[in-house]
């Protein structure tokens, strides 16, 4: 994964570790690169509460 994002893998774990804290950017990446390898797709809605 660490190569389909262009980060080094020590960066990945931190940034994923109990006290990460990963920028927006960062995380779609790697729901991104998730998606791909398991052609599983994450689908966000909006819903108004009633």
């Amino acid at each position: 994964m660490s190569d389909a994002l262009g980060r080094p893998s020590k960066s990945l774990m931190r940034m994923l570790g109990p006290s990460g804290n990963p920028t927006a950017e960062n995380l779609l990446g790697v729901i991104g690169v998730l998606q791909a390898e398991t052609c599983v797709q994450l689908d966000v809605r909006v819903v108004a509460a009633e």
